[in-house]
């Protein structure tokens, strides 16, 4: 639908500004963990493209591998780089890019 693209265009632009504008004055998180699952959910969201460019075209690698990916590892960057601002954009926009990828291969 027109007001979920926009939903998600919104809250992904504003994912990006927020990573790049808001800056954490005490430095990146001390846990490591965070950097490991971002780089962890952008190689899968990479590995989920190769498959579908094989011909892999199952709803559940696109769900999960295209659609859930992207949110996750914004979040998972986030908050590796202390900035809790993007929290919640975060999961809107994972929601939002969730269900529209569902309405689009579910069907």
């Amino acid at each position: 639908s027109r007001l979920l693209n926009t939903l998600e265009a919104v809250f992904g632009i504003s994912i990006v500004v927020l990573l790049i504008l808001v800056v954490n004055k005490n430095g990146l998180s001390n846990n490591p963990l965070f950097c490991v699952l971002s780089v962890i959910f952008l190689l899968g969201y990479y590995l989920a493209w190769v498959f579908y460019y094989r011909g892999v075209v199952h709803p559940w690698l696109l769900i999960i591998g295209i659609a859930g990916m992207p949110p996750l590892y914004f979040l998972c960057a986030g908050l590796w780089l202390n900035n809790l601002t993007v929290v919640i954009p975060c999961l809107i926009f994972g929601l939002v890019h969730v269900c529209i990828t569902c309405s689009t291969y579910l069907t």
